[in-house]
């Protein structure tokens, strides 16, 4: 960077700060903790970063992207809500009881003598952080935030990229996940009325890129072929080694990883559930950006990697955005008539559609009629009334701009629908993979995990044809199995030994190079033509 600085002026926080003559606006937000969607990583390809620049002495504004925005001068910068990286999520930290599994909650606040400890569900797109009491056991408090890194893209392998291209980036990567971990810990230790200085230890689960990150080591050997990690065994850390401040003097675990999509977040869910003592036929669901799959079958546990993305988690979506105020969480289509529900109070107006809304629209443009099993809009004889075309290209208005809380309607594109189909493709193919390798048709019965998971419609994933045709009460919520594991694991050593021993266990199934890989992946495209329940 050079050596002349520039004032940037950031509405509506009211806030001024100083960035290097060059820097690109993103950057210099971002180190100053203003935090900007980016989905794409930097490239200029998915418009979530976009902000109004105003001119000085005119008082005009223009749009810009503020990852392609070099900062040349001074600047006045306004952020609409719908760009900004939002610290708070829909609880991926709460503990519902998964399979049987209650956690004690102890209550507040703490003994003064009492020391703690964090467990540490360290997501793609969502961190959640539990502050545990180590002598009597159980969660004394917990919160989730984003996940920072999503500065360098919204999916593990433009992080891996990110890092690829610029090793150099590496450290920072680790220290926003880091500061993100403190930050949150230090929210919870006031929470519960106890000195941070108090923890004593930490357990850290993720998936593999996410872990590689996190203690410093360089991901890039995710990213291609044979796609190894540079570890699979559980690490011991101190604190001030990852350059924690006041948990300097934690002792850091991260729990064993299964191989370089299947990570320690898998393994902790399996302990959650306890899937060793499970029937057969069990199969443990985490629809996040990776999606990851277990199934218990008579031979032991078998799992794979989906490469799900990030649809489901709002981004790569025209208007996608993370589970928070604003956010579209539910899509009815009746007739002319098309009914949203928005995460917040009754007066929110809408600022985009999370996961589950995406799921939920698609489903109720398949029900309407509105698209077909192919996943094409029907714009003939007669298009639905919300049914335009702009430039070529198809899309269908969920809340118009009066009704939107920003200046363009809220959307829902061909592109949209093609980015559902890739996902859910992605995960059905893993499914009905591990049930050909097991033996089974279909599973006897699906938990579903993660913080997608424990918000998603059942019937709308059945609609859409994300799984098997099942009855719906064989699926069942786990809530969040990871962040549960990382608890068991954090506060009983044999739990975290137990990690160990079935992490090595675990039979892995690439998908890549299953010989029915491609012909599946293909008909899981399709839409069911209507609901598939079974009679």
């Amino acid at each position: 960077m050079g050596e002349v600085r520039h004032t940037i002026r950031v509405g509506p926080d009211d806030k001024t700060i100083k960035a290097d003559e060059g820097e690109s606006l993103i950057t210099a937000l971002a180190s100053s903790g203003i935090l900007l969607r980016s989905d794409c990583g930097g490239k200029g390809r998915c418009g979530k970063c976009r902000v109004r620049i105003r001119d000085r002495e005119t008082g005009h504004a223009r749009s810009a992207l503020a990852c392609r925005t070099p900062v040349e001068t001074d600047l006045r910068v306004e952020i609409p809500d719908a760009s900004r990286l939002a610290p708070e999520v829909l609880q991926k930290d709460r503990l519902a009881p998964a399979d049987g599994v209650r956690l004690p909650l102890v209550r507040t606040p703490l003994p003064a003598d009492h020391d703690c400890g964090l467990a540490v569900d360290l997501g793609t797109t969502t961190i959640a952080v539990y502050l545990c009491d180590l002598v009597q056991g159980g969660v004394a408090a917990s919160a989730s935030v984003k996940n920072p890194q999503a500065l360098f893209g919204a999916d593990v392998m433009s992080r891996i990229t990110a890092v690829s291209e610029r090793p150099e980036r590496l450290n920072p990567l680790r220290q926003l996940a880091v500061e993100a971990v403190e930050q949150t810990a230090g929210v919870l230790c006031r929470t519960a009325g106890t000195d941070p200085e108090r923890i004593r230890q930490m357990t850290v689960v993720g998936n593999p890129t996410m872990i590689h990150l996190f203690i410093g080591r360089n991901p890039a050997p995710l990213g291609i072929f044979p796609y190894q990690p540079a570890f699979t065994a559980e690490n011991r850390l101190m604190g001030g080694d990852l350059k924690f401040r006041f948990l300097k003097n934690a002792v850091i675990y991260t729990l064993p990883l299964v191989s370089g999509f299947v990570g320690s977040d898998a393994v902790a869910g399996a302990l959650a559930v306890d899937l060793p003592g499970a029937a057969d036929g069990t199969m443990l669901v985490d629809v996040g950006t990776n999606g990851e799959v277990l199934l218990k079958a008579p031979e032991g546990i078998l799992a794979t990697s989906c490469a799900t993305g990030p649809a489901f988690e709002g981004a790569a979506i025209s208007h996608g955005m993370s589970a928070t105020r604003g956010a579209i969480d539910d899509v009815k289509i009746l007739g002319d008539t098309v009914r949203w529900r928005a995460i917040g109070d009754a007066s929110d107006r809408p600022l985009g559609i999370c996961g589950s809304g995406v799921l939920s629209a698609t489903a109720a443009l398949l029900s309407a009629g509105v698209a077909g099993p192919d996943g094409r809009f029907r714009t003939e004889p007669f298009p639905h009334a919300r049914l335009q075309r702009e430039e070529g290209k198809w899309h269908f208005t969920l809340a118009t701009a009066d009704a939107a809380g920003s200046d363009d309607p809220i959307r829902f594109t061909q592109t949209d629908i093609r980015a559902v189909q890739l996902a859910k493709g992605a995960l059905r193919t893993g499914i009905d993979i591990l049930c050909e390798e097991s033996g089974i048709d279909a599973p006897e019965r699906l938990l579903l995990a993660g913080a997608f998971g424990a918000y998603m419609d059942k019937m709308d994933a059945l609609r859409i044809g994300m799984f098997p045709p099942m009855p719906p009460d064989q699926i069942s919520v786990a809530g969040n199995a990871a962040g549960i594991g990382a608890v068991m694991a954090l506060l009983d050593d044999d739990a975290r030994k137990a990690a160990s021993v079935m992490a090595s266990a675990i039979r892995v199934v690439e998908l890549s190079a299953h010989s029915g890989f491609q012909d599946r992946f293909i008909s899981a495209l399709s839409f069911p033509e209507e609901s598939p329940l079974p009679s």
